[in-house]
């Protein structure tokens, strides 16, 4: 199921229990943030603890986190993420059978439930500009660019920008340089229809 750090999706319930909303938050801030606790977590999503436990017990069940069972005391639990992303295309697209339908089902609200997310990242930002430093404003990326590639060629530049990306990815806060803060960087390499 783990192909270096992205684990390869194979299993259309691990791909729709990924698709709730709030496991998606979950799981993004393990990835980025590191180990965490069901109380943290909430407090970071504004959520209950109960809700958040019951959460992190169904990424668990389907493989996204593990239990770090040496690191917590008394009825204290931590998680982490097991890999620092997901993949379901490669696999669902190879498959013509009825598992690989129902895959593809579970894959398309999957990808559904992570634009929304990546909408909503775009508009909290946009509430929040005028609030921000003028540097941290004018250091913001907004970009579009049409290239003519190759399958090849995309699949190679999609590995290059995310390897590009990881190389910055610093979950342990002692790792981070003074004055960084969380950037949220969204990438999109959609083949345009002919």
């Amino acid at each position: 199921m783990t192909e270096g750090d992205v684990l390869q999706l194979t299993d259309p319930r691990a791909v729709r229990a990924l698709a709730h909303p709030l496991r998606l938050r979950i799981l993004r801030l393990l990835q980025q943030d590191g180990p965490a606790t069901a109380t943290s977590l909430a407090a970071a999503c504004g959520e209950s603890t109960g809700a958040t436990s019951f959460h992190l017990r169904q990424l668990a069940k389907y493989g996204f986190i593990d239990e770090l069972a040496d690191r917590g005391r008394g009825r204290e639990r931590w998680w982490r993420a097991r890999a620092r992303g997901f993949s379901f295309a490669a696999v669902a697209a190879e498959r013509h059978d009825a598992a690989g339908v129902e895959l593809e089902t579970a894959a398309a609200l999957l990808r559904s439930r992570v634009l929304d997310q990546n909408a909503e990242t775009l508009s909290t930002y946009l509430d929040h500009e005028p609030a921000l430093e003028p540097a941290w404003r004018n250091a913001a990326l907004f970009g579009s660019s049409g290239l003519y590639v190759t399958v090849d060629e995309l699949e190679q530049l999609s590995r290059d920008l995310l390897a590009l990306l990881r190389a910055y990815e610093r979950a342990d806060p002692s790792s981070r340089p003074a004055g960084a803060r969380r950037v949220r960087f969204i990438v999109y390499g959609l083949p345009e229809p002919p």
